[in-house]
């Protein structure tokens, strides 16, 4: 009796422990998503300065 007893208690805490380590890994990716997502709106915002500032050159330089 005493040993189902530990077995479900330990059962139990592994349960824990797997729920727990999911979250934690839940977690991590989604910071991985939010870094991709920060370094892709910098990329976009990078290119659309080059393009601003390509046309700003050729419009000064028409002028």
């Amino acid at each position: 009796m005493s040993v189902v007893v530990r077995f479900i208690i330990s059962l139990n805490l592994s349960l824990k422990n797997l729920i727990f380590y999911i979250a934690d890994i839940n977690g991590i990716i989604q910071n991985r998503i939010d870094i991709l997502k920060l370094m892709i709106n910098s990329k976009k915002s990078f290119q659309f300065k080059k393009v601003v500032f390509k046309s700003q050159v050729l419009s000064q330089s028409s002028q």
